[in-house]
């Protein structure tokens, strides 16, 4: 059963209250308070920073372009991070995030909540283990078909985090562009009648230069041809007039779909400068650029990098050892009309070093898929939607097909196939057997020779089998905030709060149901029954009380007779040894005593697991003959 619970990030931690919609499986679930997952910020990091940079990327439109979330600091490392990112709803059809690397090696969750051009989401985890440097979250950004632009840029706000010990950190984020491009073909040279040096070989000398002022472009860095936004740039011979200012410049007969134009400013950043298109029917488009100083990107939209160089060249054969850079732009074309002429900005601080148009291509078509991921338990269903759209009056039947499913899983499509432009709903079901684990599917279309793929993730979940504590609960160990109680977690009048523990804890795919609070809802010292079954692993939630109690032996019998002996170091819930087989669950910055108030330190729930004999039935498990050893709740796993 499908239970839905509102996760709450508080003003006190992440700045504006935001709301999160997350789905657990379970009979019930908790209201957990993310100031108690990571703590109350009350302090700063003095003089420590991370960053959060968004990679660029380029596709066409309708493409679903992969992106990446790095995190990079030094000297600090968050346990917590949010971001809002925003961007265009008229650029972007959809735009999803997924735990990177470096967070889920860290044990943690993305939660997100998208609204009208943003999402707003907070990096987190029941543990306090901190994030390495790498890749945060994964971005799909998918382009609107019908976009115009020949870029659009994805941009952050309300960054925070904090650290394991409730220590906000400073924290900044740089936001990036996809620049949009035609599909396929290749490209088309402009000739340019150039009327000023700009490239020369190193340690040449000349007058002149791009700039006017003696400074010009290396050709030993630049090279003869480059390749960006989909086209190929032929550069000028080196030490002759190799670039292009204030002039008009007449198109190759043909009709095309893009200009793309390999330029700079000079002198200083050319915001709005003007480029005018001239069709043979007398019509004219006129596009509106800013560019930026070839010293001084400004990552205007519209531009790229295409070229970052270590230096420039001066007249005097030297070299000024400052990074330059040469920047890309597209205009987006009347495809029904023919270019008769490209007229430059009038500004001699426009520099044009080369221009290629971009053909029409044939008939094809472009295909995606959401949610770019979806995560069920064994045995139930998933599904997705995917969207064909045509290109160049594409019209064909596209026949859909899916690959890279698990054992036991089976994908069908709704319709099977697509005509032109359409969607059709992909329903995958799985087995209770299914292995548990994240999968790639591949999904495919297919028209003739014309064949294009989208990728998915299925992250299919184990289906556990909780151990039925109730009548084994032999100490009060759960108290609810003001409660008085006797006895308590450690004997000595302490308990978790029940307040912060919730009646559910959910971890690495497992789910633990918690004993009711305010009576005997832990066990120490005793013989448990298991649920009768085949198991590969058994997962325990507990804690050592009084100090840490190492070497401790767990027994579970099967039902023939054997056993298995399992050996574990327990931390106490107040110390955490970080020992071997066990890992930070939860943890909380105070815990109650017995007279209803609260001792404000921090305190964990722990998670070990044992490797089971899968070939055989458990029957019970002998708990340590240690009253300093709890346990909270057991899980079984397939």
């Amino acid at each position: 059963m499908w239970t839905h619970t509102q996760y709450v990030c508080p003003s006190v931690f992440f700045g504006p209250l935001v709301r999160f919609a997350v789905r657990l499986s379970g009979k019930s679930a908790a209201a957990i308070n993310f100031a108690a997952l990571f703590g109350l910020l009350i302090s700063n990091a003095s003089g420590q920073s991370v960053t959060l940079s968004l990679s660029a990327g380029t596709g066409s439109p309708g493409a679903a372009v992969p992106l990446t979330l790095a995190l990079s600091g030094s000297g600090v490392s968050p346990s917590g991070l949010q971001w809002t990112m925003k961007y265009s709803t008229a650029d972007f059809a959809t735009v999803t995030m997924m735990a990177g690397s470096a967070a889920t090696a860290a044990g943690k969750q993305l939660s997100c909540q998208n609204s009208v051009g943003s999402s707003t989401c907070v990096l987190w985890g029941l543990n306090t283990t901190a994030i390495s440097n790498g890749a945060v979250a994964t971005v799909s950004v998918t382009i609107s078909p019908t976009i115009t632009r020949t870029s659009s840029s994805l941009q952050f706000s309300g960054v925070a985090a904090t650290t394991s010990n409730a220590t906000a950190i400073a924290t900044s984020a740089t936001g990036n562009t996809i620049t949009i491009v035609g599909n396929g073909s290749q490209s088309v040279g402009v000739v340019l009648p150039y009327n000023r040096l700009g490239i020369v070989t190193d340690g040449s000398t000349f007058t002149g230069g791009l700039d006017g002022s003696g400074n010009a472009y290396s050709a030993n860095l630049m090279g003869s041809t480059l390749n960006a936004n989909g086209a190929s740039f032929a550069l000028g011979a080196p030490n002759v007039p190799n670039t292009i200012s204030s002039a008009t410049i007449t198109a190759p007969s043909g009709r095309f779909s893009q200009l793309a134009i390999l330029a700079t400013g000079v002198n200083g950043n050319q915001a709005s400068q003007s480029f005018v298109v001239t069709y043979t029917d007398g019509t004219a488009a006129t596009y509106k650029q800013s560019l930026s100083d070839w010293r001084t990107p400004q990552n205007y939209s519209g531009e790229s990098r295409v070229v970052t160089m270590a230096y420039r060249d001066k007249s005097s054969g030297t070299r000024d050892s400052r990074t330059c850079y040469s920047y890309g732009y597209l205009f987006a074309l009347d495809p029904s009309k023919t270019p008769k002429s490209f007229k430059l900005p009038s500004s001699g601080n426009v520099v044009v070093l080369a221009m290629a148009l971009i053909p029409l291509t044939s008939p094809d078509f472009l295909l995606s898929a959401t949610p770019a991921s979806q995560a069920v338990v064994a045995g139930s269903p998933a599904s997705y939607t995917v969207s064909v759209t045509a290109l160049n009056n594409f019209s064909g039947p596209v026949a859909l097909s899916a690959t890279g499913l698990p054992a036991g899983a089976a994908a069908t499509f709704a319709p099977s196939s697509v005509s032109g432009s359409g969607s059709s709903t992909v329903h995958v079901t799985t087995l209770s057997t299914t292995p548990p684990g994240t999968y790639a599917i591949a999904i495919s279309g297919t028209s003739g020779s014309l064949k294009h793929s989208a990728s998915v993730s299925l992250i299919v979940n184990s289906v556990s089998q909780q151990a039925n504590l109730a009548t084994a609960f032999n100490r009060l160990g759960i108290a609810a905030d003001g409660t008085r109680f006797t006895g308590g977690l450690d004997t000595g009048g302490y308990a978790y709060s029940a307040n912060l523990l919730g009646t559910t804890i959910s971890y690495a795919g497992s789910q633990f149901n918690l004993g009711p609070a305010n009576t005997a809802d832990v066990v120490s010292s005793s013989t448990l029954a298991l649920p009768s079954g085949k198991f590969s692993t058994l997962a325990m939630l507990g804690t050592a009380v009084n100090g840490n109690q190492p070497s401790q032996t767990f027994t579970v019998r099967y039902t023939d007779g054997s056993s298995s002996s399992f050996t574990q170091d327990m931390s106490d819930w107040h110390t955490p040894q970080s020992y071997s087989g066990e890992a930070t669950v939860l943890t909380m910055p105070y815990r109650n005593f017995q007279d209803g108030s609260k001792q404000i330190r921090t305190f964990s729930v722990y998670r070990y697991s044992f490797a089971l004999n899968k070939t055989k039935t458990v029957m019970s498990i002998a708990l340590p003959n240690n009253s300093r050893v709890v346990v909270l709740a057991i899980t079984l796993i397939p």
